[in-house]
C-alpha cells in the first residue's frame, strides 16, 4: 500500500515539473517583452516615450515645459503665472506695466524721446544737472548748458532763466575848461595873415591861392603843437546790473557848439555789479587838432563841451528760454 502511495507522489511531482517548465517556455517564447522607457530629459513629460514627469503645484505640462496659470494681471514675468509682456517702452513692475526709465533720472524714456534728450544718459547736455532737474524743477533747457545765454552755465547760475548782465551808466562831474589866451592871440594873428593872402588872390586862381587849407597849414606851422584849450572832467561809471564787466571802453568827445572838435578813446578794467568808479580826465587840445572849419568858432572863444560817447562793455543779450 505504501509503495503504491509513493508511486503516485512521484507521478504528481513529474507532472508538476512538466507544467512549470511549460509555463516558463511560454513566457520566454510566446509573450513579447515591453521595452524599458527612458528618463524624461525635459521639465516635464506626459506619454511621449519617456517616463512620466509631472509639474508641481498648479503648473501644467505643455510642450515639455511646466507652465503656470494664465496671468490675471497687466503683466507677468513667468514666475507664478504664464508670461505676459507690456507694450514697447514699458516694463513689468509688481505685475503692472510702467514706463521705462533706462537712465534712472526720473524722466521716462517716452518723455525723453518727446523732449529730445538721451534716454540712456541722465545728463544729456553735461552741465551737472540731470535731465529731470532741468525739465521738472528748474525748467531750463536740458539740451543747452546755458539756457539764458549769459556768462554762467545753468549749474552755476543763481537764476538760469534770467540773463545776468552788467548795465553801465556814465556821468560827468567837476567839468572845467579854459582857453590858452596866448595861443589864441597867435592863432588870430596867423589867421589874419591868411586872410590877407586870400584877399590878394583873384577868383579862379590855381596853385597855392586855391587851397585855403594849405595856406592855413603853412602859416600855422610854427604853432601847431601849441595848446589852445585845456580840459578837466571826472567821469563816474556805475554798474547797475547784476553781473560784472571785465572792461569799459568809451570815447571822450569835445564839441564846439554842435561841431565835433576832438575825440580820444579810453578804457578801464573790471567793474563789479552795484559798484562805481570815478576816472579823472585831463586833456589838451592843440592847434593841430582843430579842423579848419572850426577856426572861426575857436578864435571867437566858442564854448567847448565834453561828452562821453560809444560806451561799450561786456554785456549779454536776453535769450528767451524754451
Amino acid at each position: 500500500m505504501k509503495s503504491k502511495f509513493d508511486k503516485n507522489i512521484l507521478i504528481l511531482a513529474v507532472i508538476l515539473v512538466i507544467v512549470i517548465a511549460g509555463v516558463l517556455f511560454i513566457l520566454d517564447h510566446k509573450i513579447v517583452k515591453q521595452p524599458t522607457k527612458q528618463d524624461c530629459p525635459y521639465e516635464c513629460c506626459i506619454g511621449n516615450g519617456y517616463q512620466a514627469k509631472s509639474c508641481q503645484g498648479d503648473y501644467e505640462c505643455i510642450a515639455n515645459k511646466c507652465v503656470g496659470p494664465a496671468c490675471p494681471y497687466e503683466c507677468c514675468l513667468g514666475i507664478d503665472y504664464q508670461p505676459k509682456s507690456c507694450s514697447p517702452h514699458h516694463e513689468c513692475v509688481n505685475n503692472e506695466c510702467v514706463p521705462e526709465d533706462s537712465d534712472n533720472d526720473g524722466l521716462t524714456d517716452i518723455e525723453e524721446n518727446k523732449i529730445g534728450t538721451n534716454p540712456g544718459l541722465a545728463d544729456t547736455d553735461g552741465d551737472n544737472l540731470s535731465d529731470y532737474q532741468e525739465v521738472k524743477t528748474l525748467h531750463t533747457d536740458p539740451l543747452n548748458t546755458n539756457t539764458d545765454g549769459d556768462r554762467y552755465d545753468d549749474d552755476a547760475d543763481p537764476d538760469p532763466l534770467v540773463v545776468n548782465t552788467a548795465d553801465i551808466t556814465a556821468a560827468k562831474s567837476n567839468e572845467i575848461g579854459a582857453y590858452n589866451q596866448l595861443s589864441l592871440i597867435k592863432v588870430r594873428e596867423k589867421i589874419t595873415e591868411v586872410s590877407i593872402i586870400l584877399k590878394s588872390c583873384t577868383a579862379g586862381t590855381t596853385g597855392a591861392c586855391a587851397d585855403t587849407s594849405s595856406i592855413l597849414g603853412t602859416n600855422l606851422g610854427p604853432i601847431l603843437n601849441d595848446v589852445i584849450y585845456t580840459s578837466e572832467v571826472d567821469v563816474t561809471f556805475t554798474n547797475q546790473g547784476d553781473d560784472y564787466t571785465s572792461y569799459i571802453d568809451y570815447d571822450v568827445v569835445y564839441y564846439v557848439g554842435t561841431e565835433r572838435l576832438d575825440t580820444y578813446n579810453e578804457s578801464t578794467e573790471r567793474l563789479d555789479a552795484n559798484r562805481s568808479i570815478t576816472i579823472p580826465h585831463h586833456h589838451e587840445i592843440r592847434v593841430k587838432d582843430i579842423p579848419p572849419t572850426l577856426w572861426d568858432s575857436i578864435t571867437r572863444v566858442g564854448e567847448i563841451t565834453v561828452e562821453i560817447e560809444n560806451l561799450e562793455y561786456e554785456g549779454w543779450s536776453t535769450i528767451s528760454p524754451p
